[in-house]
Parts: C-alpha cells; structure tokens; sequence
C-alpha cells in the first residue's frame, strides 16, 4: 500500500507541472521508438561479449534494447497518467479531439515497437549461451565460450578473458551440425601453457 500511495504522490507531483506531461511523453517517444532500430541492429551488429566477475553477457545489445523498450513503455505510460493529473487539477487544458488522436496513435505506435524490439531481444538471446571454462590460468585468464544454437544450426565463439578487462578477446569460432552444443555436453578439453589456451571442442583443436 506504501508503493501506491508513494506512487500516486509522485503522479500528482509531476501533475503539478505544466511541462511534466510532454517532457515524459517525448522521452519516452525517444525510448520507445529508439528502441526499433536498435533491436534491428542485434541482426547485424556483433558485439563482443561483456565479463563482469562470474557474469558474462553474450551480447551487451540485448541489455540496451531491453531496457530503451522498458524506457519507452514506462515513460508513456506514465506521461499518460501524469496529462490526466495535469487536466485534473487545471494545470493543463484537455486537448482537443484531433491533438488527442494524433498523440494516442503516436503513443500506441512507439509502445508496440518498443514490445516489439524488446521481444526480438529476448528471442536472440535466449540463442545465445556463455560459458567461462575451468581451469583458469596461472595468471586468472579464463576461457569465454558463447554457444550459438538454432534449431539445426549450431556455431560458437572463443573468447580470452585477461583479468581486469571486462571485454574478451576473440580467439577463434567453430560451428557444430544439427544445433549441437559441445560444451554443455563435456565435450571439450581445457590445458595452458602459461597464459595461452589450448582448448579442445569435440577433438578439434584451437
């Protein structure tokens, strides 16, 4: 009850301004519709995988696409309810039929694009896998694989984790038929020479 009492105190807050109501719906016009390209991009934009500690992120993208989705639906949402506020209390004046048309239909187009850009994200990720192999190194390297799997097709790629450098350096890709994934099977073999691996993925080495 807390949250929607504090939550309402906020509306009402933002209500009191004149400027609040656009400011949050061009904000989140931004996010929203910003969010499009940006989950088109996952299609042709390679990334290299973000380490943070024990947390790899196959592709930082997805990070951003989801969140400017999330922006987007929040903002106009809440824009939406703050113009309500704004006209309530006399703030603003209501708008006229064709300016409230025009507005809604703009809103609506920004909100099914952001869900939609957001599920594109979602979908491309759930494709990607991130493992960091054991051993580690004498020096605390750490091997990155990120598996790609598809129906029948199946790809991955080889990373260099140094340590104190959240982004991993290729080293090399391999493929796999019929979405095969070798490391979740066990199927590979980790050796180092110093602070160079020596990574065996279904007898083929690299």
């Amino acid at each position: 009850m807390r949250d929607g009492r504090s939550l309402g105190n906020v509306v009402r807050g933002l209500g009191a301004s004149p400027q609040a109501p656009a400011c949050l719906w061009v904000a989140g016009l931004v996010c929203g519709l910003g969010s499009t390209p940006a989950g088109l991009g996952l299609l042709y934009l390679r990334v290299p995988p973000l380490v943070l500690g024990p947390l790899a992120i196959a592709d930082p993208w997805y990070v951003v696409v989801l969140v400017l989705a999330a922006l987007g639906v929040a903002l106009l949402t809440l824009a939406r309810r703050v113009r309500w506020e704004a006209e309530a209390a006399g703030v603003r004046p209501a708008r006229s039929r064709a300016r409230a048309v025009v507005v809604t239909a703009v809103s609506v187009l920004a909100v099914v694009l952001g869900v939609a850009a957001g599920a594109l994200s979602t979908l491309l990720a759930l494709v990607d896998t991130s493992y960091l192999l054991d051993p580690a190194s004498p020096g605390g390297a750490r091997v990155l694989v990120v598996q790609h799997s598809f129906l029948l097709i199946g790809a991955g790629d080889v990373y260099l984790v140094e340590p104190g450098n959240p982004v991993p350096r290729a080293l090399r890709s391999y493929q796999t038929d019929d979405g095969y994934d070798p490391i979740a099977a066990g199927d590979y073999a980790l050796s180092w020479q110093g602070e160079t691996p020596n990574l065996s993925i279904g007898g083929t080495l690299g």
